[in-house]
């Protein structure tokens, strides 16, 4: 591989010449002429010629040292010019990057699904039926959260979804999907009163937790509004995760599964996701 041969290199080089010129001219003139007058004819032809190579050469040389250093400032702006244009393309790349993101964040959703908001398809007596049918309700652990019955907690749900203009049926639906029928056999513990799986992202330790039911009920409902629409929230925020959602990227039930959404912005990462909420729903319906 070629040195790169550096200004400083060049320079130190022309200072040595320079001094071997300034010793050398003087000898020879010195030994040419030995006092004032004294060479003549061939003698003085002599040293003059001297002279003039010297002159010559020293000229050549300062030359030389010129279009060298012209050269490697030459280079050198090169390579600063390549420098900002390598800068310019990537500023540009990302620029590009950030608009094609911006444009996919900003692109209307469309498709056709179940709704989210609404009104629920049924009544919270429906919903405390199919409970029963399915499970046994841990009434003294919830009741310390204020909801001693699976009637109690299911007119939470019916009261807190109507708030918010969510279908109280997919809020019923998620939360037994989420804790397996209230026996919360993941990695949270049913006095977290997190009934969504709120800020657990399976790794072992728990979500988010809540002073009571009515609060974790409030979360889940203000969460699944924040993926069904772009509408405010009627009440205090009390969803923690709330502003890390995009906001309308799953507008029906089955868009709530990352699988099936369009965008791969869903609520969870399990096949299939939506159809299970869709289940219960159908059968709360059919009671």
């Amino acid at each position: 591989m070629k040195k790169k041969v550096s200004i400083r290199a060049v320079l130190i080089v022309v200072l040595v010449i320079a001094c071997g010129l300034a010793a050398v001219i003087p000898m020879i003139t010195v030994k040419a002429e030995p006092d004032a007058g004294a060479a003549k004819g061939p003698d003085r032809q002599y040293v003059q010629g001297m002279q003039l190579t010297f002159s010559a050469l020293a000229v050549r040389t300062d030359n030389s040292i010129r279009t060298i250093v012209k050269s490697e400032q030459d280079k050198q702006k090169v390579s600063e010019a390549d420098k900002a244009s390598a800068l310019q393309k990537a500023r540009q790349a990302r620029q590009k990057a950030q608009e094609k993101k911006q444009a996919v964040q900003t692109a209307p959703i469309q498709g056709n699904g179940t709704p989210i908001m609404g009104t629920s398809s049924v009544t919270a007596d429906k919903m405390a039926a199919l409970y029963r049918e399915k499970a046994s309700y841990p009434a003294k652990a919830l009741k310390k959260g204020g909801a001693g019955s699976i009637e109690e907690f299911c007119d939470i749900i019916a009261e807190e979804a109507e708030a918010e203009g969510v279908r109280a049926d997919v809020v019923f639906a998620q939360a037994m999907v989420e804790t397996g029928w209230l026996r919360f056999r993941g990695s949270d513990s049913i006095t977290q009163y997190n009934f969504a799986g709120l800020g657990t992202v399976g790794d072992g330790k728990p979500g988010n937790s809540f002073p009571d039911v009515r609060t974790g009920i409030r979360a889940q409902v203000q969460h699944l509004k924040a993926y069904a629409c772009t509408d405010e929230l009627n009440g205090a925020k009390v969803d923690k995760r709330f502003d890390k959602v995009k906001r309308g990227c799953a507008p029906y039930i089955e868009w709530l599964g990352m699988q099936e959404n369009p965008q791969g912005l869903g609520w969870a990462s399990g096949e299939d996701y939506g159809n299970k909420l869709l289940k219960i729903i159908s059968d709360m319906q059919s009671l």
